[in-house]
């Protein structure tokens, strides 16, 4: 094991307080994320299932509009 690996490992270890809590922080960071990326992800499903599911065969566009 390298010496950066070794010093950072004890400094982590030492006090399990700061360490737990360290922990519960990265862990609802990545909740918070996830959480995020669902609401994006179901937010763009919901939008464009209007379109996926509509019989149009031409679509009428404002000047400038743009198809995704």
């Amino acid at each position: 094991m390298s010496l950066v690996l070794t010093l950072a490992s004890r400094n982590l270890f030492h006090d399990r307080l700061r360490f737990v809590a360290t922990l519960v922080g990265i862990v609802f960071s990545v909740v918070l994320v996830m959480i995020q990326m669902g609401l994006f992800l179901g937010f763009g499903r919901m939008v464009t299932t209007m379109v996926d599911n509509a019989s149009a065969d031409f679509w009428i566009l404002p000047k400038g509009g743009q198809m995704l």
